[in-house]
């Protein structure tokens, strides 16, 4: 909550195991001036749905937030992030890592909302996320989406090794005008 109350000087928040996630969504949703919201080690917690929830919505209702990393999340907070991603059209920057997603994981929740072209992100990191080459086929299909604002994609360390999946994301690129980095 302090993290939080210091926004106003510094513009973004650390938020991890341990902290109250029902008052730091509250917060999150009537901040005007938080940029970046950085998420770190953040397992799901039994019992912890009605304050992931209250989480969520808080980080769903923030119209200031431009940048999101989000690392070490259980799978069902991983999710519910994903599911809040939609209302954040504003987000420019998503760092998504370590989050073990898998190639299932990633084609029905991040890959979907990649399709759906509500973001227009200009950085996406997705590293060690074992998407794999099925992965990066729903990858490459939201790109065409998303392309024209993407200036910087990292993949690293997600177990691509198929010519199909490399050759899905070659076609996705071509959509992407304004890419600076691929890594």
């Amino acid at each position: 909550l302090r993290s939080l109350l210091a926004c106003r000087q510094c513009g973004d928040v650390n938020i991890g195991e341990g902290d109250d996630l029902g008052w730091l969504g509250y917060f999150i949703g009537k901040s005007e001036c938080l940029h970046e919201l950085r998420i770190r080690n953040l397992p799901d917690r039994e019992g912890g749905e009605q304050q992931i929830h209250a989480f969520m919505e808080g980080i769903a209702r923030s119209q200031s937030i431009r940048a999101l990393s989000c690392f070490y999340l259980g799978d069902n907070v991983s999710e519910a992030i994903v599911r809040a991603l939609g209302s954040l059209p504003q987000l420019e920057e998503l760092y998504y890592g370590s989050n073990s997603l898998g190639p299932n994981g990633f084609s029905s929740t991040l890959g979907t909302l990649l399709e759906s072209g509500v973001l227009k992100l200009k950085k996406l990191s997705l590293f060690d996320n074992d998407i794999g080459d099925d992965g990066l086929t729903s990858l490459a299909d939201g790109l065409k989406s998303i392309g024209s604002s993407l200036e910087e994609i990292r993949l690293v360390d997600n177990s691509i090794c198929s010519n199909e999946g490399l050759s899905a994301l070659v076609a996705g690129l071509e959509s992407c005008t304004s890419l600076e980095i691929l890594d």
